[in-house]
């Protein structure tokens, strides 16, 4: 046994089992998933529908986002061909993280 060493109880990381569905546990990051994703597909469901020639407050708020998200893509890439290819599943690993984060100080 060395010096510093210390006999304590280990924490464990498991997240919590709010209930069960035919035995499979829905645990609160689940649910905090679900809550995301579904929020995402609203406010990208209203933006789709009431999209205009010219942008209102919502429509200008995701226009930006999009073109930072690209933006960032095109400079760590250097090839637009490539951020074309792969800028949908970096902007939706971007926005999901980013909600659940803010979302996980709530």
């Amino acid at each position: 046994m060395s010096i510093i060493q210390i006999d304590a109880a280990r924490p464990t990381i498991e997240s919590e089992t709010i209930f069960s569905i035919w035995k499979f546990p829905v645990t609160n990051s689940i649910l905090m998933a679900v809550l995301i994703t579904l929020i995402i597909l609203v406010f990208s469901y209203l933006i789709y529908k009431k999209a205009k020639l010219v942008p209102q407050k919502w429509q200008i708020a995701y226009e930006w986002l999009y073109e930072a998200i690209s933006g960032l893509i095109d400079q760590l890439t250097g090839d637009r061909a490539i951020t074309q290819k792969i800028f949908y599943l970096i902007a939706g690993l971007f926005i999901f993280l980013g909600l659940s984060n803010l979302l996980g100080y709530l």
